[in-house]
C-alpha cells in the first residue's frame, strides 16, 4: 500500500506539487528580503526543497529528525556586498536589508550581539556599528555638552559658539 511517506519515489504527484509550491513561496519570501547571487540561488532552492521534503517524510534530508532541519546555513557576505552595505547615512543590515543609522539596537531586537552579527556574516573586524554621519553628529553633541572633556571647557565653548 502506498502511504506517500516511504521514500521520494512513493510521494504522490499532488504532494510533489505542494512541496515544490511551498519551496517556491519560501524561497521567494527569502529573496525579497535578502541579496542573493545567481550562484547561491540554486543552492537555496535545493536546501529549502530538501527541508520541506524532510518534514513531509518525517525526517531531515540528512536522515536525522525533522527538528535538525531548522538550523539555517551560514552565509558570508561578499566584499562587494560589504562595501555596498556602508554609506555615509546608513548601514544596510544583512539580516533584513533595511538601512539603519546604528545597527546595535536593531541587532539587539533580533537577539544578536554586534560581534555575533559580524561573525555570522563574515564581516571584517573594523566593520562599523553606526553610519559615519550619525557618529559625527553624536560626537559633535558630546563635545558641545562637555562629555569626555575637562569641566568648564564645554561652558566656554557654548558661550563662544
Amino acid at each position: 500500500m502506498n502511504t506517500g511517506k516511504g521514500s521520494n519515489a512513493q510521494i504522490s504527484s499532488d504532494a510533489r506539487l505542494s512541496i515544490i509550491g511551498y519551496a517556491s513561496e519560501i524561497t521567494n519570501a527569502y529573496m525579497s528580503s535578502n541579496q542573493v547571487s545567481a550562484a547561491e540561488l540554486s543552492s537555496i532552492i535545493h536546501s529549502v526543497h530538501d527541508v520541506i521534503l524532510g518534514l513531509y517524510l518525517g525526517s531531515s534530508p540528512a536522515g536525522g529528525n525533522a527538528s535538525a532541519a531548522h538550523s539555517a546555513p551560514v552565509r558570508r557576505a561578499t566584499s562587494e556586498q560589504i562595501a555596498a552595505s556602508i554609506s555615509r547615512d546608513y548601514l544596510i543590515s544583512f539580516e533584513n536589508g533595511i538601512g539603519y543609522k546604528s545597527l546595535k539596537q536593531h541587532l539587539k531586537n533580533s537577539g544578536l550581539s554586534f560581534e555575533k552579527y559580524k561573525e555570522k556574516w563574515g564581516l571584517p573586524a573594523d566593520y562599523p556599528s553606526c553610519s559615519a554621519n550619525y557618529s559625527e553628529r553624536r560626537s559633535q553633541i558630546a563635545r558641545a555638552t562637555g562629555l569626555g572633556g575637562q569641566r568648564g571647557l564645554a561652558r566656554r565653548n557654548l558661550a563662544v559658539g
